[in-house]
């Protein structure tokens, strides 16, 4: 990548790299669907499956067999499991998230679509961010936002 000095003076060189993230569409959430965002991930990084499944069966744009909810509750807590064998600083949203989404998809359960679309960008956008720095901490860089919500 080639240097741009910043004046002939100083002789101060920078490594410039500039990216552009077009997430493609645009939503606007209203104040509920904010809500139960913040709740599915705030149940998402306690490892809560009841809660996340009982939000997921609320947000479901279908009514559910009580067999189905008693499943996706078994499922989630196994996707819980084996997210949460990382501590939770390191946990990858996307992938987390992806999971959840399958699962819900696996047991019939559809959601409204402004809620899954931000779903999906963020899958997207979080792996887009760990491309451009593999270091970054997106549970941690949130979790204050989060709990002051």
């Amino acid at each position: 990548m080639p240097k741009i000095s910043s004046s002939a003076q100083n002789n101060v060189d920078f490594d410039v790299k500039i990216a552009f993230i077009d997430a493609g569409m645009v939503t606007k959430l209203n104040e509920k669907d904010q809500s139960n965002f913040f709740k599915l991930t705030w149940s998402v990084l306690k490892g809560d499956a009841a809660s996340c499944s009982q939000l997921i069966r609320s947000l479901s744009t279908l009514e559910l067999d009580p067999q189905v909810s008693e499943s996706l509750e078994r499922e989630l807590n196994k996707h819980f499991e084996e997210t949460l064998k990382v501590p939770i600083p390191d946990i990858n949203v996307g992938k987390t998230i992806q999971g959840i989404l399958f699962i819900s998809a696996s047991h019939g359960i559809k959601f409204e679509g402004n809620f899954a679309l931000l779903l999906t960008q963020l899958i997207t956008l979080e792996g887009i961010a760990r491309n451009l720095d593999p270091e970054i901490n997106i549970v941690g860089s949130t979790m204050p936002f989060l709990v002051n919500r």
